[in-house]
């Protein structure tokens, strides 16, 4: 499942699933067939680096500027942006694909407001901030649509792409149902009515759950993957529908979503109870999936946690994390080091953890290629 050898770029027939993600931090990278890719979300391997995806993609000697059709930014947590503005300005012919909350003239709004020296905000708002500027560059440039000047606002139940093959792809959001972009427009108008500018320092968050994460359901030859973001499932609330029309409950309700189940799943919300519904495994996915978990580790918090990786490993055939959950212990080989450290305890940050999947999407019975690369285990070793 691991290999020493340089990497290389998958056959034009191939499906190739990428996951990008340290203790804190979550890319994913999609090859649709043909050297057509699609970059999902953003992190980094450090504040110097280019975004994961940029970088692996230059490491097989794929232009991202010509190759990648579309980036998605499944929702604005920091965990999932790092990068983002960066790796659009990367990729000249993609389309911007996002809720149309997350370009909301409430949220634009805030962000604008977050620009004044007394504000406090969250790395992410910058981050959009940059994706604006890249889609008013090309604008103000004239760019055709042909090359990427558009936005393409993701709803539950609506088709992204579609392309004829070998291998045909297409590719859907899932999510957000309307009631969560309804839900997120309200929050972000009350937090912009909440902070004027003679309050100190008022703070430009997401709000949470996870309401407009955009889940995507990608179809490429014979093969099926689901992408589960950080959709979360909101608990019964008597004085909301959102119950109901929000989360992955509002998903399983559609009778207009595809229909065909994925054979592979990157489990939403860091494998947490939160991003659990039981009809997920039941309904959107085959039997034993595979599945792919990018951890979350700040803090004290730890995802998956124990209980977590029980059920996800249950409900599995195969199962794989792109880095430990509990950082290493540092063991200095000097003795004198050893001696200064001796009582601390002190870890060894954790690594960008990527896991490569990649399969023939023409060939129904071919098998999933796993290969772990710098730090990813399988799910029940980590």
């Amino acid at each position: 499942m691991s290999s020493d050898s340089p990497p290389r770029a998958p056959h034009p027939e191939d499906v190739e699933v990428h996951v990008f993600g340290p203790g804190y931090g979550e890319s994913l990278l999609v090859h649709l067939g043909q050297n057509r890719w699609i970059i999902v979300d953003s992190c980094k391997k450090s504040s110097n680096a280019s975004p994961a995806a940029i970088e692996w993609l230059r490491q097989i000697d794929v232009d991202p500027g010509q190759a990648v059709t579309h980036v998605v930014a499944t929702h604005w947590h920091d965990d999932h942006v790092r990068g983002l503005g960066e790796t659009l300005e990367h990729c000249a012919a993609a389309t911007l694909v996002c809720s149309s909350a997350l370009l909301s003239k409430e949220l634009i709004a805030l962000f604008e407001d977050a620009a004044q020296p007394l504000q406090a905000h969250s790395s992410g708002v910058d981050e959009i901030r940059r994706l604006v500027a890249e889609l008013k560059r090309r604008k103000s440039n004239g760019v055709s649509k042909t090359v990427g000047l558009g936005v393409e606002f993701a709803t539950a139940n609506k088709r992204i792409v579609l392309e004829e093959g070998p291998p045909s792809c297409e590719v859907w959001a899932l999510s957000p149902s309307s009631a969560e972009i309804e839900l997120s427009l309200r929050e972000f108008a009350r937090m912009l009515n909440d902070s004027p500018m003679n309050k100190a320092k008022p703070v430009v968050r997401p709000p949470k759950p996870n309401d407009t994460a955009v889940v995507l359901w990608i179809k490429v030859g014979e093969r099926i993957l689901l992408l589960g973001s950080d959709l979360e499932e909101r608990r019964s609330n008597a004085s909301s529908r959102a119950a109901t029309d929000c989360g992955w409950s509002a998903i399983l309700a559609s009778t207009v979503r595809p229909r065909s189940q994925a054979e592979i799943f990157k489990v939403a919300h860091h494998g947490s109870e939160t991003g659990h519904h039981d009809e997920i495994w039941s309904s959107l996915l085959r039997a034993t999936p595979l599945s792919l978990v990018t951890p979350f580790v700040r803090g004290t918090s730890r995802l998956p946690n124990d209980d977590d990786k029980a059920r996800i490993l249950s409900l599995s055939g195969e199962a794989y994390m792109s880095a430990p959950r509990r950082p290493k212990k540092y063991r200095p080989k000097d003795r004198v080091v050893a001696w200064a450290y001796q009582g601390k305890n002190p870890t060894v940050p954790a690594a960008m953890g990527h896991i490569r999947a990649r399969v023939s999407a023409l060939d129904a019975t071919s098998r999933w290629d796993i290969l772990l690369l710098e730090g990813a285990v399988p799910l029940a070793e980590g």
